[in-house]
């Protein structure tokens, strides 16, 4: 089980977001943790050995949403 609670009204959003990466185009290691049904740390475990990929905005991290999708398997291509 993970360690933080994504709220309907954010799973929502991401949802519409991985359909549109237009609408969000990153999300927080937070976000993607609650999506992907992991903790944050293990997130950051992946993020830290390169198996998700991130961008860094000086000491914040943000996932793409298209890569997201991807990794998880929810692209449409």
């Amino acid at each position: 089980m993970n360690d933080i609670d994504v709220t309907p009204e954010t799973r929502a959003l991401i949802a519409a977001a991985l359909a549109d990466p237009i609408l969000k185009p990153t999300l927080s290691v937070e976000e993607f943790a609650g999506l992907a049904e992991i903790s944050p740390d293990t997130a950051y475990r992946g993020i830290k050995d390169g198996t998700i990929p991130c961008v860094r905005f000086g000491r914040r991290i943000r996932i793409p949403t298209a890569a997201a999708a991807k990794l998880l398997g929810l692209d449409a291509a």
